[in-house]
């Protein structure tokens, strides 16, 4: 899920190697650029109404984010359960044994997205968090965020959405295809991940963490005393972390913005619907059809066809990824990739499965 940095981006992050977000006072203009690019995320992909409100982080990834939303519900609800959908991504159950939570996992529907009357039921009085996936893993399916949000709003449970992938599509894809609302305009959404070293074609690491205020990761703050301008308060995992993936993302919003961004994230989704268009002429079965992201899985019939197809990628040069729920091939159509490009892979496929 993630692709070749834009050159602008690789530009920008080798000229800012040297930075270290950790110590915000000795790069004072690296964390002022940090702070706007949160704000830009607030706003422009997450409909935050008061982005300048918006609190968050460059972290090294989307499992620091997830893990993070997760301990500040923790602290703020005092509950010890995180209800997810049983496609969470694994951070989730490294968060659950890191925090000494438990994770409630709910069944989903069959285009792999949660099922919002399970979710209903699976709440309790220990409930500290809900999550809402905007692209999982492996299918690319996106839960009814909006159905997830009525239900955490009549709990009064805070809400987590995961759109570590999603992120940087969905906003834009909403305005032609039929997914939800993921952001900060739902009431009961208190933390959001969107990772900009996926879509957002920034060199890793570059997870994005956005609360919608201070008052949950106000909660988790440390002290950090010793380090410039009389110390700092810090609440992500990582002490020290660098800024070159801040300043690289700057400059992508910078130099190409949103419209580029909704450009990408079209040409992305189309070329995989047409992917979908070959399989489907080719024999294969999509997972979700159509897929909800630009992501398609083509189902496999069972785990020994999965180790076969593994290993003949493996001699033909194809990198292949397996999912196991549902048990299928992940083609993730990022940038540099196309349609065409999938086409010869998707008859590789077909060729393993008829033999």
């Amino acid at each position: 899920m993630c692709t070749e940095p834009h050159p602008i981006a690789a530009e920008a992050y080798a000229a800012t190697i040297h930075t270290n977000l950790g110590d915000p006072h000795l790069f004072e203009t690296t964390a002022e650029i940090e702070r706007e690019c949160i704000e830009w995320m607030a706003e422009t992909l997450l409909d935050h109404p008061a982005p300048e409100e918006a609190v968050g982080h460059i972290v090294s990834g989307g499992t620091e984010a997830n893990v993070l939303a997760a301990y500040a519900a923790r602290e703020a609800t005092g509950g010890d359960e995180i209800v997810v959908p049983e496609t969470r991504h694994f951070s989730f159950e490294k968060a659950a044994r890191m925090l000494g939570m438990k994770l409630v996992e709910v069944p989903t529907d069959d285009e792999y997205r949660v099922d919002v009357d399970a979710l209903q039921d699976a709440i309790t009085d220990r409930t500290a968090l809900i999550v809402a996936i905007a692209g999982t893993t492996e299918t690319g399916s996106v839960d009814d965020v909006e159905a997830v949000a009525d239900v955490a709003e009549d709990h009064g449970i805070p809400l987590h959405v995961d759109a570590a992938f999603g992120g940087f599509t969905i906003p834009f894809l909403r305005s032609k295809y039929p997914l939800p609302r993921i952001g900060f305009d739902l009431e009961p959404v208190v933390s959001v991940t969107v990772d900009p070293h996926k879509m957002g074609l920034v060199p890793p690491p570059a997870g994005g963490l956005i609360f919608r205020d201070d008052e949950f990761p106000s909660l988790i703050e440390v002290k950090a005393p010793y380090l410039s301008g009389g110390g700092t308060t810090q609440f992500t995992i990582t002490g020290t972390r660098p800024g070159a993936p801040a300043v690289a993302f700057k400059a992508m919003i910078e130099t190409l913005g949103e419209e580029w961004y909704e450009r990408v994230a079209f040409r992305c989704y189309e070329e995989t619907l047409k992917a979908r268009d070959i399989a489907v002429e080719l024999g294969l079965e999509p997972a979700v059809d159509p897929p909800h992201l630009n992501l398609l899985n083509v189902r496999l019939p069972d785990e020994e066809t999965a180790e076969t197809v593994l290993l003949e990628a493996e001699r033909e040069g194809w990198k292949v990824s397996i999912s196991e729920r549902p048990l299928g091939v992940r083609i993730v159509m990022m940038p540099h990739l196309s349609a065409d490009s999938v086409e010869p892979f998707l008859e590789f496929l077909r060729d393993v499965l008829e033999n």
